[in-house]
């Protein structure tokens, strides 16, 4: 589920990602706005298609971290979903070395299919013993 791919016309990709942006905006007003749901939510918008909204989305998990923790998957995701690969992967090496939790899905997690095959990504899984 990456920018290219569902800028493409992947029919499946967006449909998935209406029905996560349905399920992470209802988990969100829930459980308020924390970076975890900005980031799957951001995510999914910039591999929609709706830029702005992932911008704006990007914007305000950005702006938590001089309020509370964030982790760098969460801004990682929004990254990776606006299609910023050189900013995503800088995130990634970030969330890396943070031990961030989502990462132990790095091996199977389709958000990373567009960045799988760059050297710097497989490196930086290797580096911490995950599979790419």
């Amino acid at each position: 589920m990456t920018a290219a791919s569902c800028g493409q016309g992947n029919r499946r990709c967006v449909t998935r990602c209406g029905t996560s942006k349905t399920i992470t905006s209802n988990s969100s007003s829930i459980a308020g706005r924390g970076s975890l749901f900005l980031g799957a939510l951001g995510h999914c918008y910039g591999v929609s298609g709706r830029r702005e909204l992932a911008e704006e989305l990007l914007a305000e998990v950005e702006g938590l971290q001089s309020k509370r923790y964030v982790s760098p998957y969460n801004v990682m995701l929004v990254r990776l979903g606006l299609g910023d690969t050189e900013a995503a992967l800088q995130w990634l090496e970030r969330a890396l070395d943070d031990r961030s939790s989502g990462l132990w899905l790095t091996p199977v997690e389709p958000r990373f299919d567009g960045i799988r095959r760059d050297v710097r990504f497989r490196e930086f899984v290797g580096r911490y013993g995950l599979e790419a």
